[in-house]
């Protein structure tokens, strides 16, 4: 719906050396009435600010309408460096890149008004930047379905591609009806499997949340079986960064303050065997973590998908309308959970000065360098995985094989016409699939 005649808003900055906790108030008021998930929470986004700024300049857009905040974008500036030498600089989404959904925040009705104030504030060149580079925007963004359109009438050209999946499977009344969507064969595995786990071993299920010290025990043994099972694989885990786990202990304690963060665990002869760290909000469970380790008898119960299973049906007796899995795009979220998969967006744009145009051509080439080194570590650590989970044949392994280097071919590919070859992104299909 497009806006009613609202007037022109007025725009203010909060950056630099501001704090953002100056926000705090304003924010949580937004918040209360815009439709936003999780990670566009002030506990969010101030916790990840205060441990992953190193490099970043805080660079926060506010919108009013008279004295109200009717509008928010929490940004930042980063410049990066080679041999000292500044290459570009661009501003980003505060919480990147580990938030899965970000977005201007605005309340019903000024949404139209907000990303014209955004537009003309990046058309006037006050940001001083040469680019957006704005990850993670989700399919119901105003932002997304409007500044192509807003950013042409300014001479500017937004380039909005497709991002990363994130399936989801919207959550219908009973438990039972869930079972029902499955398919026959999960839900055969599924029965089979607990019963199998409960007949031979002694099992405890929990639920932890709030703050006392059952959550904290509850938040070490999910760092611990997240850890184990990581790097079992061959997989680095977060945990192991001081700073990740400083952000991660820190949200979550902030989250669980909030009553918004849950702990499913499986216990089983006395040992915590699998963990879902879901957080659940405005509707949403989001499963931000979920992992199972123990000994092979245990393991061939398949505790992972049985704790996944077990936490949806907690969800729906909360009134959960959607399970969200978040970026990713596992097998067994579809073949398992019978997810529905839906985009975020990515979107860059240079801003005007020609100098700023020449400097996004840069950071294209360095983008792409980037992904490069990243793809390649990533594609390692998940070939280690295929071997060490599956022990595959000869067979397998060049099905594998021929496999990754057709997706990772058309990622090159596109992101090559994309943003070098001058054609506009591919226009997004389904936002659901089976």
């Amino acid at each position: 719906m497009p806006d009613l005649n609202t007037p022109p808003l007025e725009v203010s900055v909060v950056a630099g050396d501001a704090d953002i906790g100056s926000l705090e108030a304003e924010w949580n008021a937004l918040l209360a009435g815009a439709n936003t998930t999780v990670f566009q929470s002030f506990e969010w986004a101030s916790s990840w600010w205060r441990h992953f700024r190193d490099g970043r300049e805080l660079y926060c857009l506010c919108f009013r309408s008279g004295a109200r905040l009717v509008g928010l974008a929490p940004l930042c500036r980063r410049t990066p460096r080679f041999l000292g030498i500044p290459l570009f600089r661009s501003l980003e989404f505060i919480g990147r890149p580990h938030s899965d959904y970000l977005d201007i925040l605005a309340l019903p009705g000024f949404g139209t008004s907000v990303v014209e104030a955004f537009v003309a504030h990046i058309a006037s060149g006050d940001a001083r930047v040469d680019l957006l580079d704005l990850e993670e925007i989700p399919p119901w963004s105003i932002l997304k379905e409007q500044i192509v359109a807003l950013a042409a009438a300014r001479g500017m050209n937004a380039l909005l591609d497709r991002g990363p999946a994130c399936p989801y499977i919207p959550l219908p009344a009973t438990f039972e009806d869930f079972l029902l969507s499955l398919g026959p064969n999960t839900r055969y595995n599924y029965k089979r499997k607990w019963t199998r786990l409960r007949g031979h071993h002694a099992v405890v299920e929990r639920i932890v949340r709030g703050s006392g010290d059952d959550f904290a025990q509850a938040l070490r043994s999910f760092m611990k079986i997240h850890t184990t099972r990581w790097t079992g694989l061959g997989f680095p885990s977060a945990f192991e960064n001081p700073v990740e786990r400083g952000f991660f202990e820190e949200m979550a304690q902030r989250f669980a303050l909030k009553g918004w963060l849950r702990i499913f665990l499986i216990e089983v002869d006395g040992v915590d065997v699998a963990a879902s760290l879901e957080f659940l909000y405005n509707g949403r469970a989001y499963m931000y973590h979920c992992n199972a380790t123990g000994p092979d008898d245990v393991m061939r119960c398949s505790p992972g998908l049985l704790v996944k299973i077990l936490a949806i049906r907690s969800d729906i007796g909360e009134g959960m309308h959607e399970y969200d899995m978040l970026r990713g795009e596992e097998s067994y979220k579809y073949e398992h959970l019978k997810a529905l998969e839906r985009f975020n967006s990515t979107l860059r744009m240079p801003a005007l000065p020609l100098a700023s145009r020449i400097r996004f051509r840069l950071f294209l080439l360095w983008l792409l360098v980037r992904k490069g080194i990243g793809r390649t570590r990533l594609e390692y650590y998940q070939w280690r995985r295929f071997r060490i989970t599956k022990s595959p044949g000869t067979a397998e392994t060049l099905g594998y094989l021929s496999g990754r280097i057709a997706e990772v071919g058309g990622m090159a590919r596109r992101y090559i016409t994309v943003y070098f070859a001058g054609n506009p992104p591919e226009r997004e299909g389904s936002d659901a699939r089976r």
